[in-house]
């Protein structure tokens, strides 16, 4: 995929159409209204002692039954509820492997009758990688192998069937969302018969067909982002975030963490668990729960960068498209884009809320790492390499030199694990691997186009990629709420978590003063020693900043 192919210009254009004509509007109003609706029933009662709501219900009740006899109303919400019910039919079929990133988590090599886990199979990488640039760990599949072939083949098929229906619909805006739903989705799942058949060669074809793949462009723009990391370093070195990097934040803490921005945005579902053998913290639609590896540790700052990421972002958008009627929509090929890009954009407005700037993400080293297994580099070759690109921006962040060795291995680690999964030939023989990572950096860059034109919150409404927004506005199915993280969220966590006791002294002035032209002189004050902040509360109240 290149960025012109994409069409987001044209996206943005009927958007911006859209929105002059106050069709979104309409659509919003309308959505409202049918949720009223659906509530009058219960809420018309002995219950509802407040006259001027039983006036507003009574109105919206009037209000429906008008819509209801206009045929193109009419029209349009019978076309509306077959797009949800295809949504949920598909979504039935390919329920079983919609975490696919889950399916795919990799195992070791079965030795004496035992498959060793991810941990001991990486243990016994980094031992033999140093006597050995070419030496490769051997990964497995244990969940996939666990799946019956001819159920995956099942699946296909129906999706195959369910497409044949979809074609003959008289609605084009619904045909459009669901055959892009339907392909998206198919994708996925003959990702996961390649890897259970171990044919890296069609995973990775599947792989891109699902989620895209590199390229030129994009490798240039990443190798831009890269250097000018290792240029500057001023936003790294903010005061607060270097205070913020100093304070733990255990696993527990986290979860606290991520409940109180549950709370902020009123999700009820979505339950968070600490888990054994998780490699980092993820979210699962079909399970709806959130996975925190158990006994970990993450610097405050961290903390509330994977917020932002997965709670604010990816659960809120999974909640809004719950809420619209299309659970597990993912529809389109760049849905998966754009909600990692639109994660990676909430998290650096969360940094810019907090400390006056942000830091590049590190999600350029996902693309770098696939264009040097492109060119025929094998796992231990691809590690080596992102070992010594991270090591360098570790120097250019003047980390504590006794921790960038660790850092630099374990990350580049990380990397390698995540495009390599779902391979089986990790040598420097196959090419081949797996696209998923690429959209975080891709994505954030569209949604950076996206956000320019005022339109970024539209990417929380639903999961999908922006081009079928139009159908959705033509359909007059838009959820109630688009939200992305806010100074809200920020506030509930320092509020509630305390990171520092310096902070929760200062709460009520950093509330007022959030805005970013009025609260630069905090923050520069904010790295300073408990002992002299005293004598700046003491400066600031003699000038009435406090």
């Amino acid at each position: 995929m290149k960025f012109e192919e994409l069409k987001i210009k044209s996206a943005i254009s009927e958007i911006k159409q859209a929105e002059e004509k106050k069709e979104i509007k309409d659509a919003v109003e309308e959505f409202e209204t049918e949720a009223i609706a659906k509530t009058i029933e219960s809420e018309i009662s002995d219950s509802v002692e407040d006259k001027d709501e039983l006036e507003k219900i009574t109105e919206a009740d009037e209000l429906v039954k008008e819509m209801e006899l206009n045929p193109e109303i009419k029209e349009r919400k019978e076309a509306k509820e077959r797009l949800k019910k295809n949504i949920a039919e598909i979504y039935e079929i390919i329920e079983p492997y919609v975490d696919t990133y889950d399916l795919i988590r990799p195992s070791g090599r079965i030795e004496n009758g035992r498959r060793l886990s991810l941990k001991e199979e990486h243990e016994i990488f980094k031992k033999e990688i140093k006597n050995n640039i070419d030496y490769n760990p051997i990964y497995t599949y244990e969940k996939i192998e666990n799946i019956k072939k001819e159920d995956i083949e099942k699946t296909i098929k129906d999706l195959d069937a369910k497409k044949e229906n979809i074609i003959v619909d008289s609605n084009e805006n619904v045909k459009s969302i669901v055959l892009e739903y339907l392909e998206s989705m198919a994708a996925r799942v003959k990702f996961i018969l390649a890897v259970k058949e171990g044919d890296d060669e069609i995973a990775y074809k599947y792989s891109v067909d699902a989620y895209d793949d590199i390229y030129d462009e994009l490798i240039k723009a990443n190798t831009d982002y890269y250097q000018n990391k290792l240029k500057d370093n001023s936003a790294y070195n903010n005061p607060l975030r270097e205070k913020l990097k100093k304070i733990k934040i255990t696993s527990e803490d986290l979860k606290d963490i991520f409940e109180i921005v549950k709370d902020v945005f009123s999700i009820k579902g979505f339950k968070i668990e600490l888990r054994k053998n998780e490699e980092g913290v993820s979210v699962s639609d079909s399970e709806e729960k959130i996975k925190i590896p158990e006994n970990k540790d993450y610097s405050a700052d961290r903390a509330m960068s994977l917020a932002s990421h997965e709670v604010a972002t990816h659960v809120v958008s999974m909640e809004n498209s719950k809420m619209a009627g299309f659970p597990g929509i993912y529809a389109g090929k760049n849905a998966t884009t754009f909600q990692e890009g639109i994660a990676m954009y909430t998290e650096q407005q969360t940094e810019e809320h907090i400390f006056g700037d942000n830091w590049p993400n590190d999600k350029d080293w996902y693309i770098h790492a696939m264009d040097y297994r492109k060119k025929g580099n094998g796992f231990g070759k691809v590690y080596i390499e992102m070992k010594e690109r991270i090591k360098n921006q570790l120097i250019a962040q003047k980390h504590d030199k006794n921790i960038i060795e660790d850092e630099s291995e374990n990350k580049a680690l990380m990397v390698c694990r995540r495009i390599f999964r779902g391979m089986h030939d990790l040598s420097s023989e196959s090419k081949f691997y797996y696209t998923k990572d690429a959209n975080y950096f891709m994505g954030y860059i569209e949604s950076q186009k996206m956000a320019k034109e005022g339109l970024d919150h539209y990417l929380t409404k639903l999961r999908i990629d922006p081009n079928l927004l139009p159908y959705f506005i033509s359909l007059k199915a838009i959820p109630e709420k688009a939200m992305i993280a806010n100074r809200k969220v920020i506030e509930a966590m320092w509020d509630k978590k305390g990171f520092t006791r310096d902070y929760l002294e200062n709460y009520d002035w950093y509330r007022e003063n959030i805005q970013m032209d009025r609260h630069m002189s905090y923050r520069r004050k904010f790295g300073q020693i408990d002992e002299e902040v005293k004598d700046v509360r003491k400066k600031m109240k003699e000038d009435n900043v406090l």
